[in-house]
């Protein structure tokens, strides 16, 4: 989905961008291409408990398999998992 918005800047030269992005996003990087155009590309950080998993595409795989599995009712019962609770 592309579109156009004009921004003016504030008195102390801020744009505020927050109305055109998803509340989940946390930062942006920064591109100026030759045209001097600024491009900013959102983006989301992750809990740093989870980034091993992000790390590890296997892992990832099988977290994402689990989830399209539940999703389509494949589901099996294991009991309670309480005991390995870390917090």
């Amino acid at each position: 989905m592309e579109s156009q918005t004009m921004l003016r800047v504030d008195s102390k030269g801020r744009i505020c961008v927050s109305k055109l992005v998803d509340p989940s996003v946390s930062s942006f990087r920064e591109f100026i291409d030759t045209n001097h155009r600024i491009i900013l590309e959102p983006y989301v950080e992750i809990p740093f408990r989870e980034q091993g998993l992000y790390e590890n595409p296997d892992a990832l795989d099988l977290v994402r398999r689990g989830i399209e599995e539940s999703a389509q009712g494949k589901l099996e019962s294991r009991g309670s998992f309480q005991q390995y609770d870390q917090n």
